[in-house]
């Protein structure tokens, strides 16, 4: 049972939402001071996100609840693009 609970993290969306969040965590240090409260906690807290709605997911039962997990792990990557894509444009 233990191999199936924390059989999440040899899944490549896993490893690399991971690595999305390690690099995001980099990135965000290198953002302006007047942005690490509001735009950082926000793309911190997406980053994070990804793996734990996989993680959630996997051991869900029904394949429904599996689906909205993975669904939602998913789509956040792509929000956080279109929040730095707004927030750039705006800086120009």
């Amino acid at each position: 049972m233990a191999n199936e609970v924390f059989g999440y993290r040899k899944l490549i969306a896993y490893q690399k939402g991971k690595e999305l969040g390690k690099r995001t965590y980099q990135l965000l240090k290198k953002f302006p001071a007047e942005e690490r409260y509001a735009m950082c906690d926000q793309l911190r807290r997406a980053s994070v996100s990804i793996t734990s709605n996989i993680a959630e997911g996997i051991n869900r039962f029904s394949v429904k609840d599996k689906a909205h997990f993975v669904e939602m792990a998913y789509l956040i990557p792509i929000n956080l693009l279109l929040t730095l894509n707004t927030k750039l444009s705006t800086l120009h």
